[in-house]
């Protein structure tokens, strides 16, 4: 896709972990997170989200604490007696996790790409509750269709959206 990269630079808070936390928090996401790409049923925006799905809180909460999230309850697995809890990173947070984790990712590093590219081609300060243009409908819809292309398990259905992902 030929669309020009805006000359606003983002600006990525540092976040100070050593390498293997973050290449542990990578590993996280290459096993276990889903990475999606979605257009907003309220508004006809795209976010970019990540999301982590475990039984173990603390990880997820450490997760939290160092970018920004926060876990909650989720669906329980009928499987399993454990209680399930999630961390939804989205847009700005997510973009920035992603930033970090990046040099460590290895099954999900394309699609991680994806939506890297994403955020800097999409991403705009909020200014008011106007219309998204017409161009930025096409990079959304384009973006979450590139990372559609990277699902790996089969059959899996989403409407109008792209994921990659448990």
């Amino acid at each position: 896709m030929n669309v020009q990269r805006p000359i606003l630079q983002y600006r990525i808070p540092q976040v100070i972990l050593p390498i293997e936390e973050l290449a542990y928090i990578a590993g996280l996401l290459d096993a276990e997170g889903a990475l999606l790409i979605y257009k907003n049923s309220k508004s006809s925006g795209y976010t970019l989200q990540l999301v982590y799905r475990k039984t173990h809180y603390d990880t997820l909460k450490y997760i939290g604490d160092v970018f920004g999230g926060i876990v909650r309850p989720s669906k329980r697995d009928p499987k399993s007696a454990l209680d399930v809890w999630s961390l939804m990173l989205t847009s700005r947070k997510a973009y920035y996790a992603l930033k970090h984790i990046y040099p460590f990712l290895i099954i999900k590093r394309r699609p991680a790409q994806v939506c890297i590219e994403f955020f800097e081609l999409y991403w705009r300060p909020k200014l008011g509750t106007g219309r998204v243009s017409d161009e930025r409908q096409h990079i959304g819809r384009t973006y979450a269709a590139m990372l559609n292309e990277y699902k790996t398990k089969p059959g899996h259905k989403h409407q109008s959206h792209g994921r990659i992902g448990n």
